[in-house]
């Protein structure tokens, strides 16, 4: 008898809840049809399905800081490195943020920009502006130089060095926080 009483309300049970389940579906599609927001309704609770804004930081290929990586801060959260030539994701919620990109001691401009809620905000990091012809015209610079030194004897061609250190001794004192640069692709 108490096999067969068990058996009962768990049948009873089961029909309860699967009807009960039936019901949830019908109301959650019912409500999915008629929301604009993308908030869905069901017994009075809110629900809110939307998705999550996307930033896409893509750093150019360089061959200027090739072999080393490029850390990444999102409003002082350390973000992990980006290598060259890489492309990296990260899904935030709305708001206000403010991003950076540091090497060694030398950093970027404080970017700062605003995503709301499904938004994709895509932006490109790349070393400071010109450096891909740097090391080309730098390297033929020296070449000059150790040329007309040792081979000509003129001692005053190390002259033409001096611009090539200029360049160097700002990006690495004064011009630190200006040695990489973010800015918004498109």
């Amino acid at each position: 008898y108490y096999l067969w009483f068990a058996q009962l309300h768990i049948q009873k049970f089961f029909r309860i809840f699967g009807v009960g389940i039936a019901i949830v579906i019908f109301l959650f599609h019912w409500h999915l049809k008629d929301t604009k927001d993308k908030d869905i309704i069901l017994f009075g609770r809110a629900f809110n399905f939307v998705p999550m804004a996307k930033l896409i930081i893509s750093r150019t290929s360089e061959y200027i800081n090739r072999a080393r990586g490029i850390k990444i801060v999102l409003n002082g959260k350390d973000l992990g490195k980006i290598a060259n030539g890489q492309t990296r994701e990260t899904e935030l919620p709305a708001g206000e943020y403010t991003l950076k990109a540091k090497i060694d001691w030398c950093g970027s401009n404080d970017f700062r920009f605003h995503v709301a809620d499904g938004d994709t905000k895509e932006v490109t990091l790349a070393s400071f502006g010109y450096s891909w012809h740097f090391m080309p015209i730098s390297f033929v610079i020296l070449v000059i130089v150790t040329f007309t030194q040792f081979i000509l004897h003129i001692p005053e061609a190390a002259f033409f060095g001096i611009p090539v250190l200029l360049i160097l001794f700002y990006y690495f004192t004064f011009g630190r926080n200006r040695y990489l640069v973010i800015k918004e692709k498109g």
